[in-house]
């Protein structure tokens, strides 16, 4: 982006003879400055484009020398000439590129100054005609140094990265196996067999009363019924329960077991018959081989 532009008027002969009578010679200078802001160590641009009326091998610079800067570090020049012809004719332009650096921060400046030319005149004898242009200052702002992102740390930085995530891995790793062992097995749903047999187990004359255990029986057989076979068990008499599962064609020592419990049970319940200990172990054994043949 040019900030600043500005064109000189043609620049006349400063010499006791006017050469532009002789000979329609002429010259002009353009100076810009390339940027407006400019950070600690980048490069700012000054470019002044000289435009010969003639050829450019006729002009020389008396002086390159840089402007006086405030701010600002002088680190070289760029020079470019370009020739071109009509005819006989010669003529061309001349980009002089002036480069600063900004040592601070802030408000820079370029000051004015002169720019000198020499131009060779052609004849019989050899003469020079001194040209002067008075170039403008410019005004720039300072901005702080640019973080350079180096790569000479590079290695380390990825390195770093690498173990960082080969760790991260590794406990997400440790955390999910650890949820993975700790989270408990499902259990397959129970079977009506292993329910009913569980229920039994916990049957025992030492903890119960007769008739609290031979009816805690008597439900877990009816209910063992109604879940293995459809029947409705629970809310039919023994004589029906038996007769159900005869007209399905259950039979054999499961079919006599369960008949032995279910009397006994009536016989306590109804015709108050006082079961003995031993007894009722029996009756509950009678109950799993009705359960699990």
């Amino acid at each position: 982006m040019i900030a600043i532009l500005m064109t000189l008027a043609l620049i006349c002969a400063q010499t006791t003879d006017d050469p532009l009578k002789e000979s329609p010679l002429s010259v002009s200078v353009a100076s810009s400055l390339l940027v407006e802001q400019a950070a600690i160590g980048d490069t700012a641009e000054v470019l002044i484009i000289a435009l010969f009326g003639d050829n450019p091998a006729l002009w020389l610079f008396d002086t390159l020398e840089p402007p006086f800067t405030t701010g600002l570090d002088f680190i070289g020049t760029k020079t470019q000439t370009i020739t071109r012809s009509r005819g006989n004719y010669s003529y061309g332009e001349t980009r002089v590129r002036l480069l600063f650096t900004p040592n601070r921060t802030g408000e820079l400046t370029i000051s004015p100054w002169k720019w000198r030319l020499l131009h060779l005149v052609p004849g019989d004898t050899a003469k020079i005609d001194t040209f002067v242009a008075d170039l403008p200052g410019f005004a720039l702002t300072g901005l702080p140094r640019k973080e350079k992102i180096t790569t000479k740390y590079l290695p380390f930085f990825l390195t770093f990265i690498g173990i960082a995530m080969f760790i991260a891995f590794g406990i997400f790793i440790r955390i999910f196996a650890k949820k993975v062992m700790l989270k408990p097995k499902e259990k397959p749903p129970l079977t009506a067999e292993e329910k009913a047999l569980d229920k039994i187990s916990k049957l025992s004359p030492q903890r119960l009363q007769a008739e609290e255990l031979l009816d805690k029986l008597a439900h877990v057989l009816r209910s063992y019924i109604s879940e293995k076979f459809g029947i409705d068990a629970l809310g039919m008499s023994s004589e029906e329960i038996l007769s159900a599962l005869s007209n399905i064609g259950f039979a054999g020592h499961r079919f006599v077991a369960l008949q032995q419990v279910l009397k006994y049970c009536d016989d306590v319940r109804f015709a108050k018959k006082y079961p003995e200990s031993q007894e009722l172990w029996d009756i509950i054994e009678q109950g799993r081989i009705f359960i699990k043949g």
